[in-house]
Parts: structure tokens; sequence; C-alpha cells
């Protein structure tokens, strides 16, 4: 995904499910990598990020965690003033745009971190295991967990944010409404 930034400046987004640590074979080259605890023993998801001014590449790096697989879509990440937080695995990482610098990352869910939205001056993060807030600086707020996972195959919406509540499904078909506080209402 290529996402215009101002002028000249583009983002490009992508997976990089075939990158090999500290392997020179690789497809992409990155002049860094910001690898999760741990992550360095098991081979994870992986997302390339590339800056570019018309169209030359002026910088890169990548994130890697593992757990769960996840892929780049447009609710995986969010651009923010100089901040590109994106999902990868069961991480949350926030990037500096302009030198694609590590700012901090946090595990958000044992399993996997589907989607990232704003909301205030914090960040709920739709999990497979539970639901998150976390603030600007990667701290958790609250966590919230339901029987199952919170994942559908029916084609329901398994996660909505509305005004004053945001309702869930789980994979069992559980129905859950909670407030931006985390509790169950």
């Amino acid at each position: 995904m290529t996402h215009h930034l101002t002028g000249t400046l583009e983002l490009e987004i992508i997976d990089d499910p075939n990158y090999v640590l500290n392997s020179d074979t690789n497809g992409n080259q990155y002049d860094n990598v910001y690898i999760a605890e741990g992550a360095e023993k098991y081979q994870g998801s992986t997302i390339g990020i590339k800056l570019f001014d018309n169209k030359r590449l002026i910088r890169s790096c990548a994130v890697f965690a593992s757990a769960g697989a996840t892929v780049v879509t447009e609710s995986s990440f969010i651009i923010e003033e100089n901040c590109l937080l994106i999902c990868c695995a069961n991480q949350i990482f926030s990037i500096s745009i302009h030198e694609l610098s590590l700012n901090w990352n946090t595990e958000v869910d044992w399993a996997t971190a589907f989607k990232i939205f704003p909301y205030k001056t914090d960040y709920i993060v739709h999990c497979e295991m539970q639901i998150v807030r976390i603030n600007k600086a990667g701290e958790i707020i609250w966590t919230f967990g339901g029987a199952d996972i919170f994942v559908n195959i029916e084609g329901e919406n398994e996660f909505k944010m509305e005004d004053e509540f945001i309702d869930l499904l789980d994979f069992a078909g559980q129905k859950y409404r909670i407030d931006y506080n985390g509790k169950e209402l």
C-alpha cells in the first residue's frame, strides 16, 4: 500500500512474508529491521516500510514479530503527524515516519493484532484474543477478553466502534458490548 504524505513524500507499506532474518538473499533489503523481543527465534510476520521522495527511495525499515500472521490492510495501521502505528503479529510498532526509526513496540495480544483505531488521545486495538486500549507511549490502559476469539467466519462484523461503546462478536457467536474503559455493558 502506498500513501502520499506531503508534497513529494510517499510511504509504502508491504507484507514481506518471505523475508528471512540475517539473509542477504532477501528480495527486499532494509536499512533497519526492528525485531520484537524473542522474535528472532521464530520466523513470523514481516512488514516492510519504505519512504520515497519524488519516487526515489530515501529510507527503509522492516518490523518483525512472531506469533499470529498479519497482513497489511487499511485498518492495520494509522499515520498521525510524524508517526506510523502498525500491527505486526501480536505487536504494535510505532515508527517515526521521516527517520523510519523505532519509537516503541508493545505486545498487545499473545496471538495476533488485526486492526488499530484512534480513540481520543489513545488507540483501540482489535486483537484475536482481546480488545486493547493503549496510549501514545504504547502503554496498555486496559484489555478485554471474551469466551472465544474475536474472529467471525460467517460474514458478521466482529468488531464495531460506536460513539459510546464497542460491539464485539466472538467465534462462538457470543455478543459483547463494552465501554471505552474496557467494562462490559
